[in-house]
């Protein structure tokens, strides 16, 4: 009995320790996107006489180029936070020997103005630490597969700032309890001890030094009747976006399709077409955190139609990012989207702007996750405690609505937002 609680006391202590761990490679890791993005995106052009549009396009196809040219010599990195979990699960391994080249992959989308997020890269690095260490200390090879959700889960809650969802996403990803080597009850335990250790040590650097990414937490509101009469316009609206997440996924993965095996050309095609959104629409780049924080104080200043088009052009340029090399995550991009077109919305329709923001984004992501507890989860840090009903609501909504057939992607990449495929 003793030496059954030293053990768990001492996996305790070890979860602590990787969340301790994982989030300072998080935290040096969006440090250096952002110091690099400070670098090429506002120094560099203050010392380059050359117009913003010509330096805009330049980078991109140099990004796209050197994207292209990893692709072409190191394989199809990083990989999405779905795929990387299925092949946990179905091979009992993941690999670890490139983590530094697939830090690299992942980071400099990001850096080059990728509508992208850094989650998918920086999933597929914890997992492969994991087994890293799996293989080197006798104690982490023996609770493998618990230290991997744990490790995941800790990533998670400090990249999106959100335990909750942390705790749960990798759970849905694994959809078994297993595995798990402890009863449930101390299951929890040790995934909220990791999940701790991980955001107060990611709080703690922060504080001190800067950097991480943080979506705004929106103004409280009281839902009017007419906000009431609207929420079902609103949650079709929300659910028409997540279809266009699905419908440019598609396009975007035909259009590519021709040039497979030409990695260079994508990644330099996908550069081409984030410099013109960039240049047309300025919010469609970058993942979209300081952009929605943005949007929170001036969406006033902009004509609904411009808000709206941002919306959809995002869901797109994320996709055709994506599918061309320039690798990452989804969920920024996508709350972003929802924010936008929800506020504006508001300025086409008489009710509240936050309201309306909360309804669309979260059955927006409630149909791309098809995980609306997940959804849900994700949005409750950035909306006041009274709306995590219409959050919810919203959220089963849109998660109710099927992926229609001749929208699944054949490739089985946007994982890391749905199990539709």
């Amino acid at each position: 009995m003793k030496a059954k609680t030293n053990n768990q006391l001492l996996f305790l202590l070890f979860s602590a320790a990787v969340g301790g761990v994982f989030s300072v490679i998080i935290w040096a890791f969006l440090k250096v996107m952002q110091l690099g993005i400070t670098l090429l995106w506002e120094i560099v052009p203050q010392s380059v006489p050359i117009p913003s549009a010509l330096y805009t396009i330049a980078l991109c196809l140099l990004g796209g180029l050197a994207i292209g040219l990893l692709h072409r010599f190191f394989g199809d990195f990083p990989e999405e936070l779905n795929r990387v979990m299925s092949k946990v699960k179905r091979e009992k391994r993941y690999p670890y020997h490139n983590i530094p080249i697939v830090l690299v992959m992942a980071v400099l989308p990001l850096i080059f103005g990728g509508s992208i997020g850094p989650e998918a890269g920086l999933t597929g690095v914890v997992v492969g630490l994991c087994y890293w260490a799996g293989d080197r200390f006798r104690y982490a090879g023996k609770n493998l597969r618990e230290l991997t959700n744990i490790g995941v889960s800790a990533a998670l809650s400090v990249i999106f700032r959100a335990p909750l969802f942390g705790f749960m996403m990798p759970i849905e990803q694994s959809g078994s309890e297993e595995d798990a080597p402890f009863p449930k009850s101390k299951k929890l335990v040790t995934y909220f001890v990791a999940i701790l250790a991980g955001v107060g040590v990611f709080e703690l650097l922060s504080s001190f030094f800067g950097g991480g990414l943080s979506m705004p937490r929106f103004e409280k509101f009281a839902a009017t009747s007419q906000d009431c009469f609207f929420a079902v316009i609103l949650a079709a609206a929300g659910v028409l976006l997540g279809l266009l997440f699905f419908a440019f996924e598609r396009f975007s993965e035909l259009i590519v399709r021709p040039l497979v095996r030409f990695p260079i050309l994508k990644g330099i095609l996908g550069g081409l077409a984030l410099s013109a959104c960039g240049i047309l629409l300025p919010m469609t780049m970058f993942s979209g955190e300081e952009q929605t924080a943005r949007l929170t104080d001036t969406y006033g200043s902009y004509a609904a139609g411009v808000l709206i088009v941002t919306a959809v052009v995002k869901m797109f340029i994320t996709n055709f990012c994506i599918k061309t090399g320039w690798k990452g995550g989804h969920f920024f991009p996508a709350i972003f989207s929802g924010v936008c077109l929800g506020y504006g919305l508001s300025l086409l329709l008489p009710i509240t702007p936050v309201f309306s923001v909360c309804v669309v984004t979260s059955a927006s992501m409630g149909m791309m996750m098809k995980k609306p507890v997940c959804a849900a989860l994700l949005l409750m840090l950035c909306f006041p405690a009274q709306s995590i009903v219409w959050l919810l609501a919203a959220a089963f909504a849109g998660s109710l609505i099927p992926v229609p057939p001749f929208l699944k992607s054949k490739e089985n990449t946007s994982g890391a937002l749905s199990e539709a495929e």
